[in-house]
Formats: structure tokens, sequence, C-alpha cells
């Protein structure tokens, strides 16, 4: 299949003057991503990645809230048990955290 890949429903993907040339269906994909803090974008290619022939690129993806934290951490600071750190991963690479006591 020298320069043709087949594609779902028999359509095919040609290549013209080194330009990736696809004749055109449909369907759809369905992913589940979790924990993503940055826009995504998926790209879809054939040819492996010596010769990929690009199909489609997505818009960009946006998280719906960034800045929510993703979970907290609890964790005692002393020996003494009476007060503990909390501490939530946020978008970026800074810790929060909070002293709390116990009395």
């Amino acid at each position: 299949m020298d320069g043709k890949v087949l594609l779902e429903d028999n359509a095919e993907a040609k290549e013209l003057n080194g330009k990736c040339i696809v004749t055109t269906c449909s369907g759809s994909i369905k992913f589940h991503v979790t924990n993503i803090r940055s826009d995504i974008e998926f790209v879809f290619f054939t040819g492996g990645f010596l010769s990929p022939c690009l199909f489609g690129r997505s818009t960009p993806l946006g998280f719906s809230n960034p800045n929510k934290p993703l979970y907290g951490h609890l964790s005692s600071i002393d020996s003494t048990a009476t007060s503990v750190s909390t501490i939530y991963s946020a978008t970026t690479f800074q810790i929060l955290s909070q002293i709390h006591g116990f009395e």
C-alpha cells in the first residue's frame, strides 16, 4: 500500500508532492481526561513517527477551572501531634500551606 493508508469506511489518505491528502469521513472518539491543568490538543496522523501524515488537529481544549486545588494533604509538623500542616496542590508548583493548632 505504497502512499495509501486505508481508513474507516474505506476512505483513503494519499500523499501528493509531499502533502497529505485526505478523503473525508466522519466519526467520533471519546477521551476521559483527569487532572489536566493546561490546554490540550489531539492530533490524528498515520505513517508512524518516521513518515507521519497529519489528518487533523483539534482546537485547544482548556481546563474548566485550572486554579481549583486538586487535593489536600494533611501532615503532622512535629512529634507532639498538636498541629498539622495542610498542603494543597494547585496550578503552579507553589505550595500553599496553613498551620492549624489543636487546643
